[in-house]
């Protein structure tokens, strides 16, 4: 079938890994493109104005990407990026959401590796609130995220009312307060952390190659020598992907040094049934609330099946979307800060 110019990348299936299958073609015809352009720019005439003005520019800013335009105008609502930096496991449940209300993603690109805001996720949450106030210059914020990103939105909404400002939810999907119920990967160096981007990334890297690059003293050699192997990532040079290696090596370690206060606003925490294998070295109790227990209301919690990475699936990541549509719906309805527990009914 034939696509037209203005036919949309995402009307038409596209999803994550067409995004970084179209980022490769791309960079075969010499064009190198960020996946947020993707976003901003889903069809073939939008994408080539962008290209040809360069209106996409590398600021803070470029840390959103308009993933669903709303026809309303209704507060947005703002997905975090996930432990990976980006929002492609995002594709899904943006094109599930209501079309009355904007999706934006935001994700870990844009900002300085070296700068300090990946220090913490408190310092990720106050940079983040920078970026989403460039295009909703105050409240109600509406904010979800996956694994990290729900722990973000988190730290999110409780600055956000630290600052006076309104938050109607957060919504966190199959997040875990890794401070509070002990971390994973806690002995992780910046070191272990590129052999382990690497290694997953290019399959020229067996055993004996795996051993000479963990003599090599520095990161920088290590990208050095995998590039050399034939290691390519579409758009990206060695520079980048030593910036890249960094910031999720410094969102590691901040996920599993950060505790959460108690956050006076309405959220919501939809589980997973099944723990993923990445989680294995985790020990807590069902009660526990994967470390939520204490700060999430119980009735907000919410059990929607599959395990850690198959949440954001189908069939799974209906369940999630009908859910964040419904408490949507009704804080549109009531036009207060947040959803009033005892409307949960109406809200599930």
């Amino acid at each position: 079938e034939r696509v037209g110019r203005h036919d949309n990348f995402f009307d038409l299936g596209g999803h994550s890994l067409l995004v970084m299958s179209l980022l490769e073609q791309m960079k075969k015809w010499g064009v190198s493109m960020a996946i947020s352009q993707v976003f901003d720019c889903p069809t073939v005439a939008e994408l080539a104005c962008s290209l040809v003005n360069e209106r996409i520019q590398s600021s803070d800013s470029s840390c959103l990407a308009l993933m669903r335009k709303g026809k309303n105008n209704e507060s947005p609502l703002f997905l975090i990026h996930d432990g990976t930096g980006t929002v492609l496991s995002y594709v899904g449940l943006a094109g599930l959401m209501s079309n009355n209300i904007s999706v934006y993603g935001l994700h870990a690109m844009g900002l300085d590796p070296d700068g300090g805001a990946f220090s913490s996720i408190e310092s990720m949450a106050s940079a983040y609130i920078e970026s989403i106030r460039k295009v909703q210059g105050d409240g109600p914020y509406r904010l979800a995220g996956w694994s990290m990103g729900g722990v973000i939105a988190y730290e999110m909404g409780r600055q956000f009312l630290m600052k006076g400002e309104r938050v109607e939810f957060v919504v966190m999907i199959d997040s875990y307060a890794l401070g509070v119920i002990g971390g994973i990967n806690k002995n992780s160096t910046l070191k272990s952390a590129a052999l382990s981007f690497l290694e997953n990334r290019n399959p020229l890297i067996n055993e004996s190659v795996l051993r000479r690059l963990e003599e090599m003293q520095d990161v920088d050699s290590v990208v050095r020598e995998c590039y050399r192997l034939g290691f390519d990532s579409p758009g990206t040079s060695m520079t980048e992907t030593v910036d890249t290696i960094k910031v999720l090596h410094y969102m590691d370690v901040a996920l599993n040094s950060y505790c959460p206060p108690k956050f006076n606003g309405d959220c919501f925490l939809l589980l997973a049934d099944q723990k993923s294998d990445t989680l294995d070295g985790l020990v807590f109790e069902e009660n526990d609330m994967c470390g939520w227990r204490g700060l999430v209301d119980p009735s907000r919690v919410i059990n929607i099946g599959g395990d850690h990475h198959t949440i954001m699936q189908p069939p799974y990541i209906q369940m999630v979307a009908d859910i964040i549509n419904s408490v949507v719906k009704n804080s549109e309805s009531a036009r207060k800060p947040a959803v009033e527990r005892s409307d949960r009914k109406s809200v599930l």
